[in-house]
C-alpha cells in the first residue's frame, strides 16, 4: 500500500516536470538572449576570398558598393508598406500647460481622460506610472499641466489616445543650468545633436533617403565620412565605444548584463558636467539600447530629458502596423520634439542631444524610405534657424548596417554591413574658432574611422569651453592616456591610419576589399563576419 506521504509525492511529480520542463525552456531562451547580446570571442579574421589580407597596408581603398546591384534586385523582391497616419488630434498641449480637447464632436469632456506620465516611484522597472488629472471643464480644458508627458484617453469600448510633451526649463536639473549661463552672461558654447539611425549602411542611406541626403550633402554641407567602419554585430558593440570610448569586453569585466547602467560614465555626463541641457530619446521601448535582451535600463534618468516612460506608455496602446503618436508618425513625433528642444534653449544654454531612431528599419529591410520626407523636412526647420544651424555641431550616423534579411548575406551586403552612414556639419562657431576646421574635418573623412573617434570627438567638444590655446589648426587638446583608441575629429588624423591603429577588428575591415562579382550572392564560408556563435549558426544554416 502507498502511504500518503508518497501519493503526495508521485501525485506532485508531473507537476513537478512541468515545472522543470518550463524552466528549462526559459533558461534555453535566456542562453540565446546572452549569447546574442553578451560580448563573445569573436571568431578568426577569415578575408581570403575577398582578395587582400594586408591589414597593415597604409592605403585604404572602399570598394564601390552599387546601389541596386543584382543581388539587391534578387534579394529585395518587396519592402512592408508602413501606413501613414492621418487622424485628426483630438488634443492640444499649450505653452502655458493647458490641455484642449479638440474634437468634442467626436468625444464629450466626460468620454476623455487625461494622466501625466511619470517613472514609477520604485524606478527600478524603468517602465512608467499614470496619474489621473482633473477632468475637462465646460471649456473642454484641463489647465496647469506640470508634468513633461501626457496621456488622454477618449471613448467607452474602443479607446482613443493622443499623447503629448512639453519641456519644463523650471525642472530642477535644467534650471540650475540655465542659471549657470545667465551668470555666465558670455557666449554659449557650441550645441551638439547626434541623430543616430539604427542598422543603416551609407549606402542604404544614399538608396532610400534620397532627398535627404541630397540636403545634406549639397544643400547644408554635410561631410560624409567614406571610410567610417563598424566595430561588429549587434548594437552593443557600437553603442558601447560610442558612449564610452572603452570596448564593449572592456566594460563587462565590471560589469554583470543584468547590472542596470547608471554607474557607466556615458558621454553626457561629461556634458552635463559643462552645463549643458542633455536629452536622450529612443523610439521603441523594446529596441531600446539598455533594456533590450533582458536589460534593466537605467535606475534614474540618464539625461535631462529622457521621454522612455512617454513612449512605454505609448506602447501599451499603440497600433502595430501604424506606429502613429495621435495624427503623427512616430518619427515625426521625435523630430518635432528634438525641433522643440534646440528652439526652446537656443542661445539660452548650449544642449547635447542624441535621438536614436529604430522603427521600422531596424525591423523590415527597405523601409528607411518612409522617413526620407520627415527627416528631409527637419533638416528644412534647423536650415530656417540659422541661430540653431550655426551654433550646433550636427552628426548624423549608424551603429551599423542591417544584417537581418537575406540581402545581407550577400558580398555587397557583407560590405555595407561593415560601413554604416556617418556624416558631420560644421557649423560656423566653430570656424570662427578654427578658421581651417572644413580643411581639417575633410581630410579627416578620407580616413579610416569607427565609433572610438565620434567618442574622442564628442569628449572634445564638452571639454572646449576650457580650452584657451587655439591657433587656426586647431587647440590643444589631446585624447586622455586612459583611451586605447579614437582620434578628434575635430583635429588633423595623420594619414594612412590603419583599421588596427583604429581599433577595427580585423574582420570588419573593409580596406582594399574587391568590389562585388556580378555573380556572388552568398558568403562564402571563409569570409564570415566577426559574429556571435548564435548569428554564426544562422548564416552557416543559410548558406547550406
Amino acid at each position: 500500500m502507498v502511504s500518503n506521504r508518497k501519493r503526495k509525492r508521485l501525485l506532485s511529480f508531473p507537476c513537478i516536470c512541468r515545472v522543470s520542463a518550463a524552466c528549462f525552456v526559459v533558461s534555453i531562451f535566456i542562453l540565446i538572449f546572452l549569447n546574442i547580446f553578451l560580448p563573445i570571442s569573436p571568431l578568426p579574421p577569415r578575408r581570403s576570398s575577398f582578395g587582400s589580407t594586408n591589414l597593415d597596408s597604409r592605403i585604404c581603398e572602399i570598394p564601390k558598393i552599387p546601389l541596386r546591384s543584382e543581388a539587391y534586385i534578387e534579394k529585395v523582391v518587396s519592402v512592408p508598406k508602413i501606413s501613414n497616419c492621418h487622424d485628426s488630434p483630438l488634443t492640444k498641449l499649450m505653452q502655458n500647460g493647458t490641455l484642449q480637447l479638440l474634437r468634442p464632436d467626436l468625444y464629450t469632456r466626460n468620454e476623455c481622460t487625461a494622466y501625466e506620465i511619470d517613472r514609477p516611484e520604485e524606478l527600478s522597472n524603468d517602465r512608467h506610472s499614470l496619474r489621473q488629472c482633473v477632468p475637462f471643464d465646460e471649456r473642454n480644458q484641463i489647465h496647469s499641466i506640470t508634468s513633461e508627458y501626457v496621456m488622454v484617453a477618449c471613448g467607452s469600448q474602443t479607446l482613443e489616445y493622443s499623447y503629448h510633451r512639453q519641456i519644463l526649463p523650471s525642472k530642477e536639473s535644467i534650471h540650475t543650468k540655465l542659471r549657470h549661463w545667465e551668470d555666465e552672461r558670455g557666449q554659449v558654447p557650441m550645441s551638439v545633436m547626434v541623430l543616430v539611425l539604427d542598422s543603416t549602411s551609407a549606402v542604404e542611406a544614399s538608396r532610400n533617403l534620397p532627398m535627404t541626403m541630397d540636403f545634406l550633402l549639397s544643400q547644408l554641407n554635410f561631410i560624409q565620412f567614406s571610410k567610417f567602419h563598424s566595430l561588429g554585430e549587434p548594437t552593443m558593440s557600437n553603442v558601447i565605444p560610442l558612449l564610452t570610448g572603452t570596448h564593449t569586453k572592456t566594460l563587462f569585466k565590471e560589469r554583470k548584463w543584468l547590472d542596470q547602467w547608471d554607474n557607466v560614465d556615458f558621454i553626457w555626463r561629461e556634458f552635463q558636467i559643462s552645463n549643458y541641457v542633455t536629452a536622450y530619446i529612443e523610439d521603441i521601448p523594446f529596441l531600446g539600447t539598455f533594456n533590450y535582451g533582458l536589460q534593466v535600463g537605467f535606475l534614474s534618468p540618464p539625461t535631462d530629458i529622457y521621454p522612455r516612460p512617454l513612449f512605454t506608455a505609448w506602447e501599451l496602446n499603440k497600433k502595430e502596423k501604424q506606429k502613429c503618436i495621435g495624427d503623427s508618425s512616430l518619427w515625426k513625433f521625435i523630430f518635432d520634439y528634438q525641433l522643440d528642444i534646440l528652439r526652446t534653449f537656443d542661445g539660452i544654454a548650449p544642449t547635447f542631444t542624441m535621438p536614436w531612431l529604430a522603427w521600422p528599419f531596424h525591423e523590415y529591410f527597405g523601409t528607411l524610405s518612409s522617413l526620407d520626407v520627415n527627416t528631409l523636412s527637419f533638416f528644412q526647420d534647423l536650415a530656417a534657424s540659422p541661430s540653431i544651424l550655426e551654433n550646433t555641431l550636427l552628426i548624423v550616423m549608424a551603429d551599423h548596417g542591417f544584417y537581418n534579411h537575406d540581402y545581407a548575406n550577400t558580398h555587397e551586403g557583407l560590405l555595407e554591413r561593415r560601413l554604416p552612414l556617418f556624416l558631420m556639419r560644421v557649423p560656423k562657431i566653430l570656424s570662427e574658432r578654427i578658421p581651417n576646421i572644413f580643411k581639417i574635418v575633410s581630410s579627416n573623412a578620407e580616413q579610416v574611422t569607427s565609433h572610438y573617434d565620434v567618442y574622442q570627438t564628442l569628449l572634445h567638444v564638452s571639454q572646449m569651453s576650457t580650452i584657451t590655446n587655439v591657433d587656426e589648426e586647431g587647440d590643444k587638446w589631446t585624447r586622455p592616456d586612459t583611451f586605447l583608441h579614437g582620434h578628434s575629429l575635430i583635429k588633423q588624423i595623420p594619414e594612412g591610419r590603419t583599421c588596427r591603429e583604429t581599433g577595427i577588428p580585423d574582420t570588419w575591415c573593409a580596406c582594399n576589399l574587391p568590389p562585388p562579382p556580378p555573380s556572388q550572392t552568398v558568403i562564402p564560408e571563409n569570409i564570415l563576419l566577426d559574429v556571435h556563435p548564435f548569428h554564426l549558426f544562422r548564416l552557416r544554416d543559410l548558406i547550406g
